[in-house]
């Protein structure tokens, strides 16, 4: 979200999102279709429910270190827009 937030601060005339779906078929912002680069783990995000991906986080590079964030559902991304 914070990526989204910083994109309209500095007028930006679109923003790009990932969606994909999880197993119990809820959308999620996700950029690929496995964990291994985006959280470290094994597996396909498809494999797990929603309330599995809750406990995951999302390891961004900001300013040569790490920051994490949780995996954003579509629903929560239009609740802010």
């Amino acid at each position: 979200l914070l990526a989204f937030e910083k994109a309209v601060e500095a007028s930006s005339d679109a923003i790009e999102l990932d969606v994909q779906l999880t197993k119990d078929g809820i959308l999620v912002l996700f950029h690929d279709d496995t964990f291994t680069r985006l959280i470290q783990t094994e597996g396909f995000l498809l494999d797990h429910n929603w309330i599995d991906l809750e406990q995951y986080k999302v390891r961004k590079r900001r300013l040569k270190r790490n920051v994490y964030a949780p995996i954003l559902s579509l629903e929560a991304y239009f609740n802010w827009v």
